[in-house]
């Protein structure tokens, strides 16, 4: 003889699925996540600082000219 399933067991068993799936999506997107992070502090961080330098060594060369004349007019008092 059959033994007949409960309506809670079916719902109990739908249940333990999808808390499952849920626990299966956050593990993989803290693995996306930790990927992300990886490659900010790895590559992006690293070429933005670079970068930074690069354009400040830019502006020192560029004020650093001895062709630069004050053309202000000097007030007298």
């Amino acid at each position: 003889m059959q033994k007949k399933m409960r309506p809670s067991l079916i719902l109990d068993r739908l249940h333990k699925g999808f808390v499952c799936a849920c626990l299966g999506l956050t593990v993989y997107g803290g693995y996306l996540l930790s990927l992300r992070a990886y490659r900010y502090f790895a590559y992006i961080k690293p070429m933005r600082e670079q970068q930074k330098l690069k354009s400040q060594e830019e502006l020192l060369a560029e004020g650093s000219s001895d062709k630069i004349v004050d053309s202000a007019p000097e007030i007298k008092l």
